[in-house]
C-alpha cells in the first residue's frame, strides 16, 4: 500500500523528532513545540511556545510566552530542544545565551535547522526563483560554521553536528528519506554542552 504524501512527509518529521529526543536527558524543555510536539520525549518534559495549544499527553506542562521575555529560573533544565526554530528568531545569539542561562551546568542543547548549503537551496538561490527559495518566516539561514561560532560565543562547548538526511520526492505520492553527509543534508542537528 502506497503512503500518501502527507504520511511520507510525516515520516521525515518523525526521523527528526526521534533523533532530537535521543539526545535529551533528565528534565527537558522543548522550545517551539506547538507545531510539532515530540512524541518520543519521556520523563519530565515541559513545552515552551508563544502559541497556545493543548498540552501533549507526554508533556507534564506547557508554558506560553516569548523565550526572550521568560521568567524561568537559571540552571533549571538538563536538556533543551529547539527543532527548526532558530531560523525564525530575530535574535539567534540572544536566544542561545538564554538557553545557556536556563540549562544546568553540563546540560545539553539540541537544535535542528535548515542547511543553507543543501544543493537544491543553493540552486534555487542561484537561479533566484523566489517562489521556491524564499521563506518569509525565516529571518536567517545560518551556515554551520557560524552556528558553531554562535554556540561558542554563547558559552557552549563540545559542539557536534549531525546530518538529518534529506527528503527526496520521487513523483506523485512517492518519496524516500535518505541519510546523506552533512554537506548534502536538508537539516543539520547541533548538540552542544553547557560549560
Amino acid at each position: 500500500m502506497k503512503k500518501s504524501l502527507g504520511e511520507q512527509l510525516n515520516n521525515n518529521q518523525n526521523v527528526r523528532l526521534r533523533t532530537l529526543a535521543s539526545f535529551s536527558h533528565g528534565k527537558v524543555l522543548d522550545i517551539g513545540f506547538a507545531e510539532n510536539p515530540n512524541p518520543y520525549l519521556s520523563g519530565e518534559v515541559t513545552g515552551f511556545d508563544y502559541q497556545s495549544v493543548p498540552c501533549p499527553q507526554n508533556y507534564q506542562k506547557v508554558i506560553f510566552m516569548d523565550i526572550m521575555n521568560n521568567k524561568i529560573t537559571s540552571e533549571t533544565y538538563d536538556s533543551i530542544l529547539a527543532g527548526e526554530l532558530i531560523e525564525h528568531l530575530h535574535d539567534p545569539l540572544g536566544f542561545l545565551g538564554e538557553c545557556n542561562r536556563i540549562l544546568k551546568p553540563g546540560g545539553t542543547l539540541v537544535m535542528s535547522t535548515i542547511n543553507p548549503y543543501y544543493p537544491p537551496i543553493i540552486l534555487l538561490n542561484w537561479l533566484m526563483i523566489r517562489k521556491y527559495y524564499y521563506a518569509q518566516d525565516h529571518k536567517f539561514e545560518i551556515a554551520p560554521r557560524f552556528m558553531i561560532r554562535f554556540l561558542e560565543i554563547s558559552g557552549f562547548t563540545n559542539i557536534k553536528t549531525y546530518s538529518l538526511g534529506m527528503y527526496l520526492p520521487l513523483g506523485k505520492n512517492r518519496s524516500v528519506y535518505l541519510w546523506t553527509p552533512r554537506a548534502f543534508c536538508y537539516q543539520i542537528l547541533y548538540v552542544a554542552k553547557k560549560i
